[in-house]
């Protein structure tokens, strides 16, 4: 518990880069479904719905929901790769090693650890345009 409220373990994902949670726009391309001050809707996601992340599962920097900031939404900062793992901006602990996503279309996936950061990237953004082999 932190200040009399319950943690999270999933965050919402904010696209590519360190400072893309602060971008207002939707129709930046290193966007992703959360941001601050952004709102984002279904028509938006020209990625996929069954590509883009909502949520991931984390084990650091934990808080609760109703905190804001990087306790409940979080980008992939190519700075802080690899992404995955316990002190990582995302993980579990799963003895499976795998990670837990919901994505755009309802879905929810494990993930391996071993994701490359390049497709992980990809499923970030809402409207990048990557183009990423099946996984």
């Amino acid at each position: 518990m932190a200040e009399g409220f319950a943690v999270t373990h999933f965050i919402g994902c904010a696209g590519v880069g360190r400072d893309v949670s602060m971008v207002e726009s939707a129709s930046d391309p290193r966007v992703g479904s959360f941001g601050y001050d952004r709102v984002v809707h279904r028509t938006d996601i020209t990625d996929g719905l069954a590509s883009t992340f909502l949520l991931i599962e984390t084990t650091s920097h934990l808080g609760p929901w109703a905190a804001g900031g990087t306790s409940t939404i979080r980008p992939f900062d190519p700075g802080k790769v690899p992404y995955f793992g316990l002190a990582a901006p995302f993980g579990s602990f799963h003895a499976s090693g795998k990670v837990n996503a919901s994505f755009a279309d309802g879905s929810v996936r494990s993930l391996s650890r071993s994701m490359d950061a390049v497709v992980l990237e990809a499923m970030a953004t809402i409207a990048g345009g990557e183009e990423f082999p099946e996984w």
